[in-house]
């Protein structure tokens, strides 16, 4: 297998500045009405965006995708996008422990000792606790890659199916900002800084 050379000489980028987000999502549309697809829907849109494709489109977005997980919990955007029918995605919902940008210093969502006590408590890896929270609390769907070393089932079977809401937003309280690293175009706008207190 040959992979191409991809240095800008050899594959030039073509770039239409007048073409935006909605222009494209609008385009997608027509794989929908020629029956190529059954959904479309968006990645990293904001409300604002959001608001622009739900003016202007025929298809509503099945889903948006992304970044959520305890650090950063997106609920004014979730909130949104429940209000206009749009499902969130969750990429990072384990909070990418592994990426190479990380601070030295910045705290790694799975060790947290308040989510590990609840996970060491119900029987469960801290992996479960977020993605069951996500799941069942939520109402979203979890993007968890098989990245990790370890086999992280979904449901938690047995009496440990229903995690208390009150014992995870205490957990997290604690989270007064988001992390440094997840800096956003306009990090005001559908960010929940407070952790999980009003998730």
């Amino acid at each position: 297998m040959t992979i191409p050379d991809s240095s800008p000489s050899s594959f030039p980028l073509k770039y239409d500045s007048d073409l935006g987000p909605t222009e494209t999502y609008l385009v997608m549309e027509k794989l929908v009405e020629k029956g190529l697809v059954r959904d479309i829907g968006l990645s990293n849109f904001n409300s604002e965006q959001i608001s622009d494709v739900l003016a202007r489109c025929k298809v509503r977005p099945a889903t948006n995708q992304v970044e959520c997980h305890p650090y950063f919990n997106q609920s004014r955007l979730l909130a949104f996008m429940r209000e206009h029918g749009v499902v969130m995605t969750a990429y990072s919902p384990l909070g990418s422990p592994d990426r190479p940008w990380a601070l030295p210093d910045e705290p790694v969502l799975l060790e947290d000792p308040g989510l590990k006590g609840i996970a060491s408590k119900h029987g469960k890896t801290p992996a479960q606790v977020v993605l069951r929270w996500m799941v069942r609390e939520r109402k979203m769907l979890p993007i968890a890659l098989p990245v990790f070393p370890f086999s992280v089932p979904l449901f938690l079977p047995g009496p440990a199916r229903r995690l208390r809401r009150p014992q995870i937003r205490h957990t997290f309280a604690h989270r007064a900002e988001p992390c440094p690293v997840r800096l956003r175009a306009d990090p005001g706008r559908d960010v929940d800084p407070g952790g999980l207190r009003q998730g």
